[in-house]
């Protein structure tokens, strides 16, 4: 994912806050935001790191692609 999807991403998470009427649900909202604010990198384009390794990734699905 490139910086602008990721911060898209980050802010449709943080805007359902406080919108989810579960409480438990919720609660897992708040952690997974507060993992991939720890981790932004693991939101990134898998098949890279895939390539990096020497992996093939032609036909794999791209996150824009799904």
């Amino acid at each position: 994912m490139g910086f602008f999807y990721t911060q898209g991403f980050m802010v449709e998470l943080n805007s359902a806050v406080g919108t989810i009427e579960h409480e438990r649900k919720e609660e897992a909202l708040e952690r997974l935001i507060e993992q991939v604010s720890k981790y932004p990198e693991a939101l990134g384009d898998y098949r890279k790191k895939l390539a990096n390794k020497g992996i093939d990734t032609v036909g794999k699905v791209s996150p824009t692609n799904t």
